[in-house]
């Protein structure tokens, strides 16, 4: 059986110039777990996946609470 079967229609992408809220906002409104990225020419260069995102959203916020000094919150 070919994959294209198979596969998720039609193929989401980003790029490697997307904001991270663009590629959460992409994957929130079509219900997607991965999201493929490509460069300038169209090459696949990795998969962003939601944990990904859900991640580095968390390490941002760290960041700000860190200079803000309210490190007194648990994470």
């Amino acid at each position: 059986m070919p994959i294209s079967e198979v596969m998720s229609k039609p193929l989401l992408t980003t790029t490697t110039s997307s904001s991270l809220k663009e590629a959460a906002d992409l994957i929130q409104q079509n219900n997607i777990r991965r999201l493929p990225v490509l460069d300038s020419k169209g090459k696949l260069v990795g998969i962003v996946t939601a944990k990904d995102i859900l991640k580095s959203t968390m390490d941002i916020l760290k960041k700000i609470l860190v200079e803000q000094d309210f490190m007194t919150l648990a994470f």
